[in-house]
């Protein structure tokens, strides 16, 4: 079993789901069951496909479909700031996070491009 402990990537994906579920407490139950969960169960698979894409020496399926979780998450997340269940310091905190987590993963992916056309 590969070790995930030590990527970056994994540390601030599990730093954006552990604040985005403190924060989230607070919220009222409509969003808190519906929209919120969405957005939670999104952050929470696309920490799992970090850990599995670390785990596989085909990573692009896993870092293909976080990105796009990353993407539903930021709409997801825009739609919680235009409802006003969030002020724009949490809205523009977590939409810099996803998009931090998105680049990361991109490059990552590039880099384990590069690896298999030298195999």
């Amino acid at each position: 079993m590969a070790c995930y402990e030590h990527l970056k990537v994994y540390h601030d994906c599990y730093k954006l789901v552990l604040y985005f579920y403190q924060v989230s407490i607070n919220f009222a139950k409509p969003y808190r069951y519906g929209l919120v969960s969405e957005i939670q169960n999104n952050l929470d698979r696309v920490l799992t496909l970090i850990i599995l894409a670390n785990n596989h020496y085909d990573k692009k399926k896993f870092l293909e479909k976080a990105n796009l979780l990353l993407e539903i998450t930021k709409v997801k997340v825009r739609l919680l700031y235009d409802l006003k269940i969030i002020n724009k310091k949490r809205y523009g905190f977590i939409s810099a996070q996803i998009v931090n987590l998105a680049q990361q993963m991109v490059k990552w992916q590039k880099w384990s491009q590069k690896g298999e056309t030298r195999v």
